[in-house]
């Protein structure tokens, strides 16, 4: 792949969002007779958040200490945190996101024999249960629906339903191992690798234990020059970094 290759992509990221918005502020910013100059250093900021190159830079921190499989111990469970729905969605309801925690996590339960709880909020727990019932029906998974809140030692699926929050995720979870006798729980933990930090502490704060099991990796170890080209999934790295950075911060205040 040549120049002309190149530079046909470099051309193509500045007609589709979000560059165009990018290329249009930086003519704004040219023509701006008063504050020019900050004008140009939000736009170099915008294109920058937009670009793979500053997402992997802002995502590697928070992804790459949980990049490897989880460890192997005795557990009570695998908890799986919902990451949204797509409502009226013919099949695999699940979000993108969502959608890798709960392959994930069913292929860990599955694995080791473990009941697992899905924790989220009502319509997505619900999108959750549709998603495990379809991949159970393709795959014969052999998976089981609880119908009440007794835990079985085995593969069975618990939706929880009305966590709002990560915080809320931990104390329902707390709350129905307590109920069902086990004090001091162990559990994996499946979420975004991104959201390990802080999902990690908040369930380790409502007294268990937590054996990390990160999935939905972002980041990637290659090199392209297209990282450097503005595009939404740029945008999208880079707002889920920030997003993260916020909230660990709002939980160290």
């Amino acid at each position: 792949m040549g120049f002309k290759y190149y530079a046909m992509k470099i051309a193509l990221s500045f007609l589709l969002l979000p560059g165009i918005m990018i290329a249009a502020f930086f003519l704004a910013a040219l023509s701006a007779r008063r504050f020019r100059k900050l004008f140009l250093i939000l736009t170099a900021l915008f294109y920058l958040l937009s670009t793979q190159f500053a997402g992997n830079l802002l995502l590697a921190p928070l992804e790459k200490p949980w990049n490897h499989p989880p460890k192997e111990a005795k557990a009570d469970a695998v908890i799986v945190l919902g990451s949204g729905h797509y409502r009226g969605s013919a099949n695999l309801p699940l979000s993108q996101s969502g959608m890798k925690r709960m392959l994930y996590g069913l292929e860990l339960a599955k694995k080791k024999d473990l009941p697992l709880i899905f924790s989220g909020a009502g319509e997505e727990t619900r999108a959750a249960v549709a998603t495990a019932e379809e991949l159970d029906r393709s795959f014969g998974l052999h998976l089981q629906i609880a119908q009440d809140r007794n835990l079985t030692r085995r593969f069975f699926l618990y939706p929880e339903d009305r966590a709002q929050s990560t915080a809320q995720n931990a104390a329902l979870a707390k709350a129905f191992f307590t109920r069902n006798g086990i004090e001091r729980p162990v559990i994996y933990l499946v979420t975004s690798a991104s959201h390990m930090y802080r999902a990690k502490s908040a369930f380790e704060k409502a007294g268990i234990e937590v054996l990390p099991a990160a999935t939905d990796f972002r980041i990637t170890d290659e090199f392209c020059y297209c990282f450097f080209f503005p595009s939404l999934d740029g945008l999208a790295l880079n707002g889920t970094a920030l997003y993260e950075y916020l909230a660990l911060l709002k939980t160290m205040l």
